[in-house]
């Protein structure tokens, strides 16, 4: 199928162009172009009231763009157009469910309002961790089994594409290293693709190689964490620093001279060029007193991004290669039969 651009993305789970919602004159979504990679978790990380969960309702149809288009699992959709139900499973602001009912009779009305068997509810509730729990009320759930209830009901149709809010806010330590285990799991065994939002960076960086951070409802950046983070640089601290610029200079190395450290800053270089430069420096009478490879910590750089975010919106950083850079494994969007 053809996106807006005017290419095809048979690898894409999601899409978005040019995305808005306004609420009078305030846009809680500006401009968003989504590209998510099938077959995998994607992250979409950002601070509170970044429009995180906006995006999801606009991708689930529970609230209407102000502007732009969308395509979920190779399909636009809009006003007049709607995924099949059971192709999308979610869980937004936190799991909705009867308190008074047990977990097993909540799935059960999913099933029944999906046309699927019963048998569909307790094997759901298995698959994520509840069983020998299904007929105790929902309401004497701990948080973190109130949370794995919720991500049963969105996956009791077996959906393509499974999009969470925030699945492991307010857990305890514990709950938050199960509910991620089965998150990731769900991912490489069953083929779906998962979008999770967080707020927190390290909860992104354990199970999403591939994120899109947004703040102001802007997209500042799109592609893997780890690119996120700059080449790197190597810091030469040498007995003569004005001749060591000359020789770099010459050999198209631009050196910038740090002041406060006594040091020349370089671009990161592959290890024989910087040994037969060392050699060079030495063969010249110069004392190389120290050679240092540094690279900013992956939360400097997000920190950094949060802090001068107007320096980000103008789409810079826009996601090349979604399935090579990534190393998710494709898969193929096929509907699903909901028995």
């Amino acid at each position: 199928m053809a996106y807006a651009d005017g290419s095809n993305h048979p690898q894409l789970a999601v899409s978005t162009q040019g995305l808005v919602k306004a609420y009078g004159g305030f846009k809680a979504v500006d401009g968003l172009n989504l590209r998510v990679p099938a077959g995998g978790v994607y992250g979409l990380l950002g601070p509170n009231g970044a429009g995180k969960s906006t995006t999801m309702k606009l991708l689930l149809g529970l609230t209407k763009p102000t502007a732009g288009s969308m395509w979920l699992l190779g399909q636009q959709v809009g006003k007049k157009t709607t995924i099949q139900p059971g192709r999308v499973g979610s869980m937004i602001e936190g799991p909705s469910f009867y308190p008074g009912l047990s977990g097993l009779d909540n799935c059960r009305m999913v099933a029944d309002y999906l046309g699927l068997p019963v048998s569909a509810a307790s094997e759901v509730l298995t698959k994520v961790g509840l069983r020998g729990y299904e007929k105790r009320k929902a309401s004497a759930y701990s948080l973190g089994m109130k949370q794995r209830l919720g991500i049963a009901m969105a996956l009791i149709s077996q959906p393509e594409l499974l999009l969470l809010d925030e699945p492991t806010n307010g857990l305890d330590a514990e709950a938050v290293v199960e509910v991620r285990r089965m998150i990731m799991d769900l991912a490489a065994s069953e083929g779906v693709t998962v979008i999770i939002s967080s707020h927190i960076l390290s909860e992104i960086e354990k199970m999403a190689p591939v994120v899109g951070i947004i703040a102001d409802g802007h997209l500042l950046y799109q592609g893997t964490l780890e690119n996120l983070r700059e080449e790197g640089h190597i810091n030469l601290r040498v007995s003569d620093p004005g001749l060591a610029s000359e020789m770099l200079e010459a050999q198209g190395i631009h050196p910038e001279y740090i002041r406060k450290s006594a040091t020349l800053c370089i671009p990161e270089i592959p290890d024989p060029q910087i040994g037969a430069l060392v050699t060079q420096l030495v063969s010249h009478g110069l004392q190389v007193y120290r050679v240092a490879s540094e690279r900013k910590s992956l939360e400097e750089a997000f920190l950094e991004l949060m802090e001068n975010p107007q320096n980000h919106i103008s789409q810079n950083y826009v996601l090349q290669n979604h399935v090579a850079q990534s190393g998710m494994k494709p898969s193929g969007l096929k509907r699903r039969s909901t028995r």
